[in-house]
């Protein structure tokens, strides 16, 4: 059924099947370069701001556990700040490990605020406009 599809395509690393976008605060208060730690109902997820472009993925390296958050932007990947462990940007795949993924989140900016695609709860509403 629908719910064994989500948790196949979760396990895969795939988009969920349905989003809601929750704002997270003003983009132009995300510096440059730099992470920062957002906890969005539940999720621990961090965030980097590129120019005008923003990233969001789960904060924990999957090798030992890491904030994310703490690392940096290297070329299209996040490296984890304890042993360099780098994760694609756009698919959360790391060039260490098959096994080792992050999740990656939407964003999206509407009004001037950043705004993050989370996974919509089972039967839940897709709409925009809830908050953090």
């Amino acid at each position: 059924g629908a719910a064994g599809a989500r948790r196949r395509a979760r396990r895969r690393g795939a988009r969920p099947l349905s989003v809601r976008f929750v704002a997270v605060g003003p983009a132009d208060s995300f510096r440059e370069g730099r992470g920062r730690l957002l906890r969005v109902e539940g999720l621990e997820i961090a965030v980097f701001r590129r120019g005008e472009r923003f990233y969001a993925f789960g904060d924990r390296c999957a090798h030992m556990g890491a904030s994310l958050a703490e690392g940096r932007l290297v070329g299209s990947c996040v490296e984890c700040p304890w042993h360099l462990w780098r994760y694609d940007l756009a698919s959360g795949q790391s060039d260490r490990k098959a096994w080792a993924r992050i999740p990656i989140y939407e964003t999206k900016i509407e009004g001037g605020q950043l705004y993050l695609g989370i996974p919509a709860p089972a039967g839940g509403d897709p709409s925009p406009g809830s908050r953090a």
